[in-house]
């Protein structure tokens, strides 16, 4: 039987009774377990007809077999042994051997070279590394031809010596116990990494072990085909300390030393502490000299959290020491500034450390938090409040108050509370209502322009505007704003457009009414949230008009309302699946963005740069290769319309993972194909004409051509197939040279100044993020930071911006984010859908 089908998710561990027969203890779990192999849904029998059938490559891509990539009619029980050792890289690595596309991994298994990171090679046993690739070893006569001979060398990196006789394995009745091995924790810190297993090309003769010697192969050998690669960035690790000797490092590596070593540790860690502890302030004692609070404690909108605390410190007025305060933050609110003030003379000591610190800031002890609740009134801090003067932290709430820095507001009228709940009770009150109105502010603002937990920032913002509620039943505007938000906050991905305008609006009527009743600083704070939800020209002038009549200190933090680039202009042009079929939209780049459809039946658009004519993959009716369509532009809706159809190629394989790209007069295209019989990507060009003929350029994929010189930037490595990255070279194939480093780096764009290239990678953060490599320097710049996966980036024509297609908010959209990185923002949500996101591109045109 073969199983074709192991993989982690198909193995699983069942816990038995200590010594029972073939069980295992694993350091890290309490019981003995058995493993046991699942899910034979696709497993066949060996002389079974199906398994033989050409072209079948039935199993899952990122733990599949060579010769189940490649088709092959001869599979046996090899291949599983490849899986299993795919699973043994992903425990000990962190990831499977090979991302991206499922065709581009299955090319990979096949193809392209194994590298492990150095920092794995170097916390492993030499032994565990020989078994790995040995396993991994891409043609199946080098590999363990026997399940039974891996399992042996196996038992001796557990410790116990491995049976004579396969065929005949006695149960010992005793549970084999074996250490677990370190998985890396993934760091991007430029590590290194070695090849473990070449591919095909650099397989030299006598670099591999030979078939005849499989079944004798040594545990403890080293094949010769292992070779160090220095330059290949390839996971996030840490790089080795210079000079030391990655061989020397495995081969002294001592389990026994590490826990001594970390026990040792762990002693410092306490003895450190103690000692710290010794000098630090003790809150009964007499306060230290005030400090600001420089990063203010805000509100979270869940009524049980707790605000984080951190610590600022300032020199001591008597003797130099440094008192401790709080640093609040939450993601409740975008951090502000704090507000410059004079320092009293009482302070002298301190005025240098805290120029611009209010006259009578409050120290706040690093032993207290502050939770929120429905009111400033309900704050609780745990411990005692500071020892200064009720008078002091009211000064201080007024001042913060009026300078509208509403998080240091709220955390100095929580602590008159504390200290004094009945202290000038009704001012505070009706102080309470426009903090929590410019707080929800903040937060709507934060979420929808920065990176991180839209949704938690909007909940807050909620919480807020339920709390003027709570205080001014009577207030309609509030209510009304309070009830656009929450429709905003459940509104469905369908809906959510619509949601955003309404909230816009409510905005918008809420500073309104606040100019008429002559509270110019607020309408100018809540028109500038307005704007920021969905920017509007009208609304724009007016907030500049209200700020203008908001008197100078007390504009605070308050901005003026900057509208979108100018230069943010042009059309994108993008792919989806839409009820089953691929299609082409355009989406004009204006202040209220809408897709509309092009054509059907295709995907990866690419327009050529005079923008009379489209190349794209068609994907209906038998016709193979790279379409063509001469498009047409409407003057009053600048949308595309098209006027004819046509063929580049005509050949199933061209262009099947990346869109064809232009030369910079339009005259020719660049694209990748795995036309060759040998399943080998290869760049080609072709002529702008439906003749068919085609040119090779070289080995690689996903290319594009440079905006004005012969310059293809392509995924790719060298002549070996070693050095995996992005590759630069003619489109002749001439002048070849490495870019970057990185094995998943993939869909490079270049900047219309033709001096940076924009890519994705997953590797490189452990998610896909966009990035940009200065050509000249190959310094590389990470444009996005965010959980979700953000790729297949384009460039704006004006070179200023970069769009990319995102999951991270209510499905996949189109992001905008500044070239030199920054907070990204939504522009159109994408019409139809992307099951199958590697199948598509996007390109910003003029």
């Amino acid at each position: 039987m073969v199983h074709r089908d192991v993989k982690p998710s198909n193995i699983l561990l069942r816990n038995v009774s200590p010594g029972s027969a073939g069980s295992v203890r694993l350091s890290i779990l309490e019981q003995p377990v058995k493993a046991y192999l699942s899910d034979f849904g696709i497993a066949r029998a060996l002389d079974s007809p199906e398994l033989t059938s050409a072209g079948r490559t039935i199993g899952t891509p990122s733990y599949m077999a060579p010769e189940q990539c490649a088709g092959s009619r001869e599979i046996d029980g090899r291949a599983d042994i490849y899986s299993l050792g795919a699973v043994l890289y992903r425990c000990l690595v962190g990831r499977p051997p090979f991302v991206g596309t499922t065709t581009q991994i299955l090319h990979a298994h096949v193809y392209e070279p194994l590298t492990i990171p150095d920092e794995v090679v170097n916390r492993l046993p030499k032994p565990m590394v020989e078994i790995l690739q040995h396993s991994l070893m891409k043609d199946a006569n080098i590999r363990y031809n026997d399940a039974a001979n891996m399992a042996d060398a196996l038992a001796v990196v557990a410790g116990r010596q491995p049976t004579a006789d396969n065929a005949a394995r006695p149960a010992t009745g005793a549970t084999q116990t074996m250490n677990s091995l370190p998985a890396t924790a993934l760091e991007d810190t430029g590590s290194t990494s070695q090849i473990l297993v070449p591919g095909p090309g650099a397989m030299r003769p006598g670099a591999a072990v030979s078939p005849s010697s499989n079944n004798a192969w040594s545990p403890h050998s080293t094949p010769s085909s292992v070779r160090r690669v220095g330059s290949t960035t390839h996971s996030k690790v840490a790089r080795p300390p210079l000079g030391a000797s990655p061989v020397a490092k495995r081969r002294d590596f001592n389990w026994v030393s590490l826990a001594v070593g970390a026990a040792l540790l762990l002693l410092l860690v306490l003895v450190g502490l103690a000692v710290v502890s010794a000098f630090l302030p003790n809150v009964d004692s007499e306060p230290t000299p005030p400090v600001v609070v420089s990063t203010p404690a805000v509100v979270n909108g869940d009524s049980a959290a707790a605000a984080d605390a951190a610590t600022a410190t300032a020199p001591s007025a008597a003797s130099g020491e440094t008192a401790t305060a709080v640093d609040g933050a939450s993601s409740g609110a975008a951090p502000t500034s704090t507000v410059s003030a004079p320092t009293t003379a009482t302070t002298e000591a301190t005025s240098v450390a805290l120029t611009g610190a209010p006259t009578n800031t409050t120290a706040i002890s690093a032993t207290q938090s502050i939770s929120t609740s429905e009111s400033a009134a309900d704050f609780e801090l745990t411990g005692e409040p500071p020892a200064v003067s009720v008078e002091s932290t009211w000064d201080d709430a007024q001042y913060f108050f009026k300078a509208r820095d509403w998080q240091q507001a709220l955390v100095y009228l929580t602590l008159l509370q504390r200290r004094d709940p009945e202290f000038e009770a009704e001012q505070v009150a009706a102080m309470e209502v426009p903090i929590y109105i410019g707080l929800a502010g903040e937060a709507t603002a934060a979420a929808l322009t920065e990176v991180g937990d839209p949704q938690g920032k909007m909940s807050n913002a909620v919480t807020m505007l339920n709390r003027v509620v709570v205080l001014q039943p009577d207030n309609e505007d509030v209510s009304e704003l309070r009830d656009a938000m929450v429709q905003f906050v459940e509104a469905s991905p369908t809906q959510l457009r619509r949601a955003r305008v309404a909230l816009s609006d409510s905005y918008a009527n809420f500073a309104t009414s606040l100019a008429n009743a002559d509270d110019f600083c607020a309408a100018a704070e809540q028109m500038l949230v307005a704007v920021t939800i969905l920017y509007n020209a009208d609304w724009a002038d007016k907030q500049v008009r209200y700020l203008a009549q908001c008197p100078q200190d007390e504009q605070g933090k308050i901005l003026p309302a900057v509208g979108p680039s100018p230069q943010l202009s042009g059309l994108i042009l993008y792919s989806s699946v839409q009820s089953g079929q691929y299609v082409i939209w355009q989406l004009p780049v204006t202040e209220d963005p809408s897709s509309t459809r092009l054509l059907g039946d295709g995907r990866l658009p690419s327009l050529n740069p005079a923008g009379t004519r489209l190349a794209f993959l068609a994907n209906g009716g038998g016709a193979d290769g790279i379409h063509g369509a001469d498009v047409s532009r409407d003057s009053s809706s600048d949308l595309l319309a098209v006027t004819g159809q046509f063929r580049f190629t005509y050949h199933g394989e061209d262009s099947v993972d990346s869109p064809p790209q232009w030369s910079p007069g339009g005259d020719q295209l660049v694209y990748a194909s795995t036309v060759d019989g040998d399943r080998v990507p290869r760049i080609y060009y072709a002529g702008n004409n439906s003749s068919g003929d085609y040119f090779l350029s070289g080995d690689g994929r996903e290319p594009d051509w440079h905006p004005t010189n012969d310059l293809l930037v392509l995924k790719g490595a060298d002549a070996s197939g070693n050095n995996p990255g992005l590759w630069l070279m003619t489109h002749r194939g001439l002048n070849r040279q490495q870019l970057t480093t990185e094995q998943s780096d993939t869909r490079p764009v270049w900047t219309p100044d033709g001096k940076s290239v924009v890519f994705m990678s997953h590797d490189r953060d452990g998610n896909w993020n966009i990035y940009r490599v200065d050509v000249a320097s190959k310094r590389v710049v990470r444009l996005t930071d965010d959980g979700a996966d953000d790729g297949m980036p384009a460039v704006s024509p004006n070179g200023e911006f970069v769009a990319f297609v995102s999951d991270r908010l209510d499905g996949w959209q189109i992001w905008v984010v500044p070239i030199d990185g920054g907070p990204a923002t939504a522009l159109a949500k994408i019409a139809g859908d992307l099951p199958n996101w590697w199948e598509h591109s996007i390109q910003w045109a003029p």
